[in-house]
């Protein structure tokens, strides 16, 4: 940019700045959405002839309550890029021939979901059509790697609440109930351990909407799992790669956990969910701080059955805390829906926050996790 265009720039009106401001910060947020892979998916397919066969060249071919579509070439093919992953109804329609609906069409990010049709001839248009519901393949003919998929209605029917508590009850993943030890020079807040394929949480690479998720510090709290407790109302899909991974995860030794979120509806939408935990012992044995079985309080006992006051220091005291009282509090929120619209483009938003306070299955320094 020249100074002559900074000069125009800075004499516009404040109101005027603002706009051009906005509508870069749009392009650049459209510019770089594009540039991180494998969060849409493609829908291809072929039309034809139900009674001889001939391809069909021109049929409009639609997602119903979308602005996704194509049209057939000249050999009866289309093709419908960058199509979030969901489950959508497509519709087949031209002139002279009766309206193909398929429902049930379930896109995944990557992967290409083909659906052929076949449209009957009519001479008279009655507003009729032909429904079919659609079924995932056995085999996907585009994958090479080994993939589990989740989507949203297997993620309904799991009882999970978070992105990492669906991987622990995934094939192939196996889980550690042991924490990670907390503390300086340890790897962990606390979480339970999870491996893929026996290799360890460092070699398994998370991706939010293509984004790579990663620990600053290699070896410290994050190998805990703390940036994957994603809330699950806000996960469209999840994708659980433990094999064949191709060249766009070339960090990854074990496993692939990419995760894309969801967008924003037509409509205004909200939930909210909160969930108590009772107090509660929640390991094995006897309680910790127990002065009657506990060796330590045992050995630190006077004749007269007080405690040493040597040991039981007001700093000690201090550390100690009964954590069989502690419930636990979670708070799960989202909204989303139509924000704004320009140049006839509707610009939709999806917010997704949670509020966690967990009691620690043993004592910590702190009595929750937060």
């Amino acid at each position: 940019m020249s100074f002559k265009n900074i000069y125009s720039f800075a004499k516009t009106s404040r109101p005027e700045r603002m706009r051009l401001l906005f509508m870069l910060f749009l392009t650049m947020l459209i510019f770089f959405s594009d540039v991180f892979a494998g969060v849409t998916g493609k829908i291809q397919g072929n039309v034809t002839d139900k009674k001889n066969g001939d391809k069909l060249p021109g049929v409009n071919v639609t997602i119903e309550n979308t602005t996704y579509g194509a049209a057939t070439d000249i050999n009866g093919n289309y093709f419908i890029l960058q199509v979030p992953p969901g489950n959508y109804t497509v519709k087949f329609s031209m002139v002279g021939y009766r309206d193909y609906v398929v429902r049930n069409v379930q896109v995944s990010a990557e992967l290409t979901t083909k659906i052929n049709a076949e449209l009957e001839e009519t001479t008279v248009d009655v507003g009729s059509e032909v429904v079919i519901i659609a079924q995932r393949p056995v085999i996907q003919k585009d994958v090479t790697a080994s993939v589990q998929f989740l989507g949203l209605e297997q993620i309904a029917r799991l009882p999970v609440v978070d992105a990492k508590e669906g991987l622990f009850v995934q094939a192939g993943v196996f889980f550690d109930p042991i924490p990670v030890v907390g503390g300086l020079g340890s790897a962990g807040r606390g979480e339970q351990r999870y491996s893929i394929r026996g290799g360890s949480q460092d070699e398994i690479k998370w991706y939010y909407d293509g984004v790579r998720a990663a620990s600053l510090v290699n070896g410290r709290a994050d190998w805990g799992g703390s940036f994957t407790n994603l809330n699950m109302n806000s996960i469209q899909e999840v994708q659980i790669m433990t094999g064949g991974f191709t060249a766009e995860y070339g960090e990854a030794q074990s496993g692939i956990v990419s995760v894309i979120t969801k967008e924003g509806s037509d409509r205004i939408s909200a939930s909210v969910d909160y969930i108590y935990g009772f107090p509660g012992q929640h390991h094995f044995g006897n309680y910790l701080y127990d002065p009657a079985t506990q060796k330590e309080f045992i050995d630190n006992t006077l004749p007269d059955g007080t405690l040493d006051p040597d040991w039981w220091t007001t700093y000690r005291r201090n550390q100690i805390y009964d954590y069989r009282r502690i419930p636990d509090h979670t708070l799960y929120a989202t909204i989303g829906g139509p924000l704004i619209t320009l140049s006839e483009m509707p610009i939709k938003f999806f917010v997704s926050t949670q509020i966690k306070s967990q009691a620690y299955s043993l004592p910590h320094p702190r009595a929750t996790r937060n």
